[in-house]
């Protein structure tokens, strides 16, 4: 079954949640474990998890290995950064795309298949 990683970004993401309120903050986090379940009656959720604000990211440029240097921050400077990120298997795109409307508003939410490569990359000769 087919693959899919869910990138979940927003405007301001990290002020609105620390604005909220306890009951709030469940409110969202209940969501997404209903998000979860509906995904694995059709699939399964390989991983999931919030990330942490952009300020906290390195990132390294591009050059050899010993050279590439390791910059603070994201790797885009935009102030729609992501914020959390799901990986799961759904039956196809169309299916993937259905699961994730569950996921709680308001944020832009992109879901783009996975290929596979590591697994292909890492059978025997």
């Amino acid at each position: 079954m087919p693959m899919f990683l869910i990138t979940m970004a927003e405007p301001a993401h990290f002020d609105r949640w620390e604005a909220m309120t306890d009951s709030e903050q469940q409110a969202v986090l209940d969501a997404y474990g209903a998000f979860v379940a509906t995904v694995r009656e059709r699939g399964s959720v390989h991983y999931g998890d919030a990330l942490a604000r952009p300020d906290q990211a390195v990132t390294l440029r591009p050059g050899s290995a010993a050279d590439r240097v390791a910059a603070p921050g994201p790797y885009t400077e935009t102030d729609l950064q992501p914020h959390g990120i799901y990986v799961i298997e759904q039956p196809d795109l169309e299916a993937a795309v259905a699961a994730a409307r569950l996921l709680p508003a308001p944020c832009s939410i992109e879901v783009r298949p996975l290929l596979d490569v590591y697994h292909h990359a890492h059978q025997p000769g």
